[in-house]
């Protein structure tokens, strides 16, 4: 199997010193990485860095931290200190999230998000540099600021976590790398194409990017009860968090279940929601099975052009997540 990452997300319960001994282990298995999400858990610098302090090749990424939470020299400034602790495994992974995260949560304006992600990473590139920044922009300002200890033996990696055609070319223009959500494997051909348009812009192939899909995964012998918790999860995400995904799975092949999900949500009928996931929806969106079965159905995934695969463990039982990571390690156990 080739490179492989894990995307463990945030509203997870495990103790910090369970989360390392995960981390320490997936390291052992030679995972390429292992990425925190950042929503209403534990939030993604200070968590990673407590991985930075107990592993040594695993690369930790942010997947993701909203743009809007918090200001670009406070970015500047957890990125270039994270890069520091871990000599230089940080990938930083940023996305706008929705109107209701970022205006009831954080108490600030949603505004021109795209925007105000492109000028953030502009922001980034000059300060993690080591320049001095001056920037005034539409949505953001930084100006008479520069890191003291600018991280310039650690290259700082900016992924970006988009879903619209839009997004999806500004990330082709401007970032390191692609974190897509929800994008179903019969897709994967026309979001990277997407991606390419933006990299034709900044005169780069798409091969140039990292592209780390997020693939639902729940490895098990119980068919019927694993395809039941990952319904679970994309209906929530279809049903409960905002416009965002359910467009996006309407706009990626899936209008009719997407809107049957929202329905059903709305009128609270949550077992009517899991139910409008379709078969094919759910094979499109996840994989479920034993271990055998998940590894042949990821090669599709990178058949298709998915450089790094995530396995994202949200909807299978904290427990079983070791034994996921084990029964699906990319290789045996690492050395040195």
């Amino acid at each position: 199997m080739q490179r492989l990452g894990l995307q463990i997300g945030s509203r997870y319960t495990l103790s910090i010193g369970e989360l390392v001994a995960l981390a320490q282990r997936a390291e052992a298995l030679g995972y390429d990485s292992i990425w925190l999400g950042e929503s209403w858990g534990r939030d993604a610098f200070t968590t990673l860095t407590a991985l930075a302090l107990h592993t040594r090749r695993i690369a930790l990424g942010t997947n993701i931290v909203p743009v809007h939470a918090r200001t670009p020299a406070n970015l500047a400034m957890a990125a270039a200190s994270l890069a520091e602790i871990s000599g230089g495994r940080l990938r930083l992974g940023l996305g706008i999230s929705g109107p209701g995260v970022v205006e009831h949560w954080h108490g600030v304006p949603f505004g021109r998000a795209s925007r105000r992600l492109r000028e953030t990473v502009d922001i980034l590139r000059r300060a993690l540099r080591g320049e001095r920044v001056e920037v005034v922009g539409e949505e953001v300002t930084c100006r008479r600021f520069a890191l003291a200890a600018p991280p310039a033996r650690y290259p700082v990696p900016i992924y970006l976590g988009t879903i619209g055609p839009r997004n999806v070319r500004l990330t082709g223009e401007i970032a390191d790398g692609w974190l897509p959500t929800w994008l179903p494997c019969s897709r994967i051909a026309e979001g990277l194409a997407e991606l390419a348009e933006g990299a034709r812009k900044a005169g780069r192939a798409v091969t140039d990017l990292e592209v780390a899909l997020q693939v639902p995964l729940y490895v098990t012998e119980d068919l019927a009860a694993g395809r039941q918790a990952v319904r679970r999860l994309i209906a929530f995400y279809a049903g409960a968090m905002g416009d965002f995904h359910r467009e996006h799975m309407s706009r990626r092949g899936y209008a009719a279940e997407a809107q049957a999900i929202y329905e059903a949500w709305q009128r609270k009928d949550h077992e009517a929601a899991r139910r409008a996931v379709s078969e094919t929806m759910l094979d499109d969106l996840a994989i479920v099975g034993p271990a055998e079965a998940c590894r042949r159905r990821l090669a599709a995934y990178v058949e298709a052009g998915i450089t790094l695969p995530l396995l994202s463990l949200t909807s299978m039982p904290q427990a079983q997540w070791l034994a996921a990571i084990e029964a699906m390690a990319p290789q045996g156990e690492a050395q040195g």
